[in-house]
C-alpha cells in the first residue's frame, strides 16, 4: 500500500463535487425494470421499485452515494481488516473480529439466505457496487478513500450479513460484563455479592411486577434505550402513539441510514432508520404498524473455563474426551509496521479469548485458564435475522407482528408495537438460550447444569399486549420481578437501572387522561434524573456542615438545584462528579485497587442503599455519612481542577459536551476540523430518558445516547416523524451531512414524509435507475 494523503500533508484533499445531483437523473444501471429514488430536502431517500431486487439496487444506489467509505470502514471493522488502513491503532479491533470469526460465520449464513430476502440483498450489492464503478470511472470516490490511498473492492451480500452480526455482538457480546461478575464472585461474600450485583432502582419493572427485594443482574455500561406505545384510550387522536430512541456510541456518519423503501409486489412500504448496509427498517412504521426497539440483555453468549490435560495445555476436556484445539492462524496486515500473525485457538463451545478480556483470575502460579466463547452470532445454523426483520416491515397488525418475531434469532431485543386497529404490545424476541443456573460470571465449561438447552419458548418470554393501563415501555430495564417456575432468566441478564424507565411512566401516568402526540414525543426530552431526585434530600442533609470556602459554595449551588440536568445546571455537574467519587471510594472499600476502575460503575445499587440508610455491612465500622463527605470533597477539588475555581460556573452545558467524531478525525487536527461534527453543549446524561451518557472514565463527554429519535402518530397513515444525529450525507461539503444538528440538540423532529405528493413538494432530486441497453 502506497503512503497516504493524510501520511504526506496530515490534511485532508479538497472534496469533489457532489455525489447527489440537483434535478433529475436518468442512470442505467443492473435493474431488471426500474428504480426511482426520490430524494427530499433533507436527504431522506423514498425508494420506489416493482420488483424486490430492484428495489435493493435502488437502496444500494442512494446509500453507496452518500456513504461508501462508511459501508468499507464498517465492513473493514467485522473482517478485521482496518489496520491495514490505519496502522497499529486499529490492531485490537482486528485481533478481536478474528478472535471471535463474525465474518467467517456470516459468509456462511450468507450461502443459506433465500427468497425475497436474498433478492434484496443481491439488488443492495449490485446498486452498491453501480455507484462504487461510476465514482471510479468519475474520479468521484468520497474522500476518504484519497486520503488512505485505496480502492474499495466491490460489494457482496455477505457483507450486509456480516454488518447486521457486528450489530449483534455489539448489543449482546460486553464480555466485561462477566468477568466484572466474576471479579465480584471470587472477591465479595454472598450477601454482598447479590447487593452488588443488583440493579439499582431495580423495583421499575417493564411488567408490572411486585418487587419483594433486590433484582439481580445490575448493568453498568451506562448504555440503553427506550421506547413506548401509548394506546388510543389515551391519546387525543384516538390512536396509539409510538416513540422510541435507540441509544449506541455517537458517532459520524451516522449508522442510520433513513430511507421509505416501497415495492408492492412483496407489500412493502416502510419508512425508518436502517442500519447502514442492510436492507429493512430497524426502527419506524408502514402504512398499518409502528415498532420501535430496545437492548433487552438478556444473554445470548458465555464465558466458559475450560480444563486442560497438563502445563502444555494442547487439549481440552469436553465431557469425558480430549480434544485438540482447533487453530487458525490468521495475517494480519498493518499499515506502517509488520504484518502480525494472529493465532486463534477453539473448543467445541467457540474460541478462546482470555486476550480480549480486562481480567482474568489465575491460579497460585498466576497462570489463567483458557477461557472459551459461546455465542449465538457464530453458531451453526443460526439464521441472519434479515428475514425476520423484513417481515416486521410487512407486518398488517399485531398479530402479525408477533408472528414475525417469533422468527427473530437475534439480537436480544424489547420490541414495542403498535397498529392502526388500536392495538400496542410489547415483546422480547430472539432465541435465547435456556441454562439450568441464570448467573452471571464465568461457567465451567463440563458442568451440564451450565450447558445450553435448546432456546426458551416464545411464548414464555417478556411479554405485555393490550395492557388495561393503556401504554407499555421499555428502557433496558428488568421485565420482571421475579423468574416464572422453571425459567432460569433475570440473573443472566445485564439490565439498566430503572431511573429512565421510572420518568417515562411518570410522564405518562401523570399527565391529562389524554396525551396529544407532541406530549407523549416530548418525553424524548425528559432531562430530569430520578437517581437524584430520590438521593438529593439525604445528601443535602448529609453534607448540611461540610466545611471549607469552595465546597460550602458547591453546596449551595447543590441545594438549590432540582435534579434536571439542563446545560445550565451547576447541580447536574457537581452530582456526577460526586457520584463518581462516590462509586470509586465504595468499591475501593471492598476490592484490590487493580479492580476498582473494571468494577466501580457497577456499584450504583450499593452506593443508593448507603446513601438512604439501609443497613448494608459494607463499609465495616466506617460512619458511612464520614464516607459521603468525602467523597463530596474529592469531588468538588476534581471540579476546580476542570472547571476553574468558582463552582457557579460549574454549568453541565460547560462541562458536558458531545462531538460527533469520524473514524479519521482522531488522525489530525485538520482532519477533525474536516470531519467531526462539534463538540457543542448537550443536556441529559448517563439515567435521564434524554441519554447523552457519558463513560467511568470520561464522566463529562457525551459519547453515547439517542442516536434516532422517532414518532409515530397511527392515526396519519403516511407520516411520522424523526431526527437523526448529524444527517444523511457523509461528505462534508453536503447541505445534508450537518442539517439535522440543531434539531436534535433542541430536541426537534423532522417529517418522515411517506405519500409521493408530500414527498414531491418537498422533493430535492430524483434518480431514475433504468435498465442497460
Amino acid at each position: 500500500m502506497g503512503q497516504s494523503r493524510a501520511d504526506q500533508s496530515g490534511t485532508a484533499p479538497p472534496s469533489p463535487p457532489s455525489r447527489r445531483r440537483r434535478g433529475k437523473q436518468v442512470i442505467p444501471s443492473p435493474v431488471g425494470t426500474g428504480a426511482t429514488i426520490l430524494w427530499d430536502r433533507w436527504g431522506i431517500a423514498h425508494i420506489h421499485a416493482d420488483q424486490p431486487y430492484d428495489l435493493g439496487v435502488g437502496l444500494g444506489y442512494a446509500v453507496a452515494q452518500e456513504r461508501l467509505w462508511q459501508l468499507d470502514y464498517m465492513r473493514r471493522r467485522v473482517r478485521g481488516e482496518l489496520a491495514a488502513l490505519l496502522g497499529t491503532e486499529a490492531l485490537a479491533n482486528d485481533r478481536e473480529m478474528r478472535t471471535i470469526g463474525i465474518a467467517t460465520a456470516a459468509d456462511a449464513v450468507a450461502q443459506t439466505i433465500a427468497g425475497t430476502t436474498a433478492e434484496l440483498l443481491d439488488g443492495l450489492a449490485a446498486g452498491i457496487n453501480a455507484w462504487r464503478q461510476t465514482a471510479l470511472e468519475t474520479d468521484s470516490l468520497s474522500e476518504e478513500f484519497g486520503i488512505l490511498d485505496y480502492h474499495p473492492a466491490p460489494w457482496t451480500p455477505a457483507d450486509s450479513v456480516a454488518l447486521w452480526r457486528w450489530r449483534w455482538w455489539m448489543l449482546t457480546g460486553r464480555l466485561d460484563q462477566i468477568v466484572l461478575a466474576e471479579a465480584a464472585r471470587q472477591t465479595l461474600p454472598a450477601d454482598l455479592l447479590a447487593a452488588f450485583l443488583a440493579v439499582e432502582a431495580g423495583e421499575e419493572t417493564i411488567v408490572p411486577d411486585p418487587v419483594n427485594g433486590p433484582i439481580p443482574g445490575g448493568d453498568s455500561s451506562g448504555e440503553g434505550s427506550n421506547n413506548w406505545a401509548v394506546a388510543g384510550s389515551r391519546t387525543t387522536t384516538g390512536y396509539p402513539v409510538l416513540c422510541s430512541d435507540p441509544h449506541n456510541a455517537f458517532d459520524q456518519p451516522s449508522q442510520w441510514f433513513q430511507a421509505q423503501l416501497t415495492c408492492p409486489a412483496i407489500g412493502l412500504d416502510s419508512i425508518g432508520a436502517v442500519y447502514a448496509g442492510t436492507v429493512s427498517a430497524y426502527l419506524g412504521r408502514n402504512r398499518h404498524t409502528a415498532w420501535g426497539v430496545t437492548n433487552h440483555v438478556a444473554p445470548i453468549r458465555d464465558l466458559y473455563v475450560e480444563e486442560t490435560d497438563g502445563p502444555d495445555g494442547n487439549r481440552y476436556r469436553d465431557g469425558a474426551a480430549w480434544r485438540p484445539f482447533e487453530e487458525d492462524r490468521h495475517t494480519i496486515e498493518v499499515q506502517g509496521a509488520p504484518d502480525e500473525t494472529l493465532l486463534v485457538r477453539r473448543t467445541v463451545r467457540g474460541p478462546i479469548v482470555n486476550d480480549l478480556l480486562p481480567w482474568t483470575p489465575t491460579d497460585d502460579g498466576g497462570v489463567a485458564p483458557p477461557i472459551s466463547l459461546r455465542w449465538r452470532g457464530i453458531e451453526p445454523g443460526v439464521k441472519s435475522g434479515l428475514e425476520a426483520l423484513l417481515a416486521v416491515n410487512r407486518a398488517r397488525n399485531v398479530d402479525e407482528m408477533l408472528a414475525a418475531l417469533e422468527q427473530w434469532p437475534g439480537p436480544v431485543l424489547n420490541f414495542v408495537f403498535a397498529d392502526r386497529d388500536g392495538r400496542i404490545g410489547y415483546h422480547v424476541a430472539s432465541h435465547i438460550p435456556r441454562r439450568e443456573i441464570a448467573m452471571r460470571g464465568l461457567r465451567p465449561a463440563n458442568d451440564p447444569d451450565h450447558t445450553w438447552r435448546g432456546t426458551l419458548p416464545f411464548d414464555r418470554l417478556p411479554q405485555l399486549i393490550d395492557p388495561p393501563r393503556g401504554w407499555v415501555a421499555t428502557a433496558n430495564n428488568p421485565p420482571w420481578a421475579e423468574d416464572p417456575p422453571e425459567m432460569p432468566y433475570l440473573g443472566s441478564g445485564g439490565w439498566a437501572d430503572g431511573y429512565r424507565f421510572r420518568r417515562i411512566r411518570e410522564r405518562i401516568e401523570a399527565g391529562p387522561a389524554r396525551l396529544s402526540p407532541n406530549e407523549i414525543a416530548a418525553i424524548h426530552g425528559d432531562v430530569l434524573h430520578a437517581r437524584a431526585v430520590d438521593l438529593l434530600p439525604v445528601l443535602i442533609e448529609v453534607l448540611r456542615t461540610v466545611p471549607g470556602r469552595r465546597p460550602r459554595a458547591a453546596y449551595r449551588q447543590l441545594a438549590r438545584w432540582d435534579g434536571s440536568f439542563d446545560t445550565e445546571a451547576v447541580g447536574a455537574s457537581i452530582f456526577t462528579a460526586f457520584w463518581q467519587r462516590w462509586l470509586e471510594r465504595i468499591a475501593a472499600a471492598r476490592f484490590p485497587a487493580h479492580l476498582v476502575p473494571l468494577v466501580a460503575g457497577q456499584a450504583g445499587a450499593v452506593a443508593r442503599r448507603l446513601l438512604l440508610g439501609d443497613d448494608l455491612a459494607w463499609l465495616s465500622d466506617t460512619d458511612y455519612r464520614e464516607e459521603v463527605r468525602a467523597a463530596y470533597v474529592s469531588a468538588i477539588d476534581w471540579l476546580a481542577e476542570v472547571a476553574g475555581p468558582y463552582p457557579s460556573r460549574w454549568r453541565w452545558g460547560r462541562l458536558h459536551q458531545v462531538t460527533f467524531p469520524h473514524p479519521l478525525g482522531g488522525r489530525s487536527p485538520d482532519l477533525a476540523q474536516r470531519f467531526d461534527i462539534g463538540p457543542f453543549p448537550t443536556s441529559g446524561g448517563n439515567g435521564t430518558v434524554r441519554a447523552a451518557g457519558t463513560s467511568f472514565q470520561q464522566p463529562f463527554q457525551a459519547i453515547s445516547g439517542s442516536t434516532y429519535r422517532l414518532l409515530v402518530d397511527l392515526s396519519q397513515s403516511g407520516r411520522a416523524e424523526a431526527t437523526s444525529t448529524t444527517g444523511q450525507s457523509a461528505h462534508p461539503d453536503s447541505p445534508n451531512c450537518r442539517d439535522q444538528v440543531q434539531h436534535w440538540l433542541q430536541d426537534r423532529r423532522l417529517p418522515l414524509w411517506m405519500d409521493e405528493a408530500d414527498v414531491r413538494a418537498n422533493l430535492a432530486a430524483e434518480t431514475r435507475l433504468v435498465p442497460k441497453r
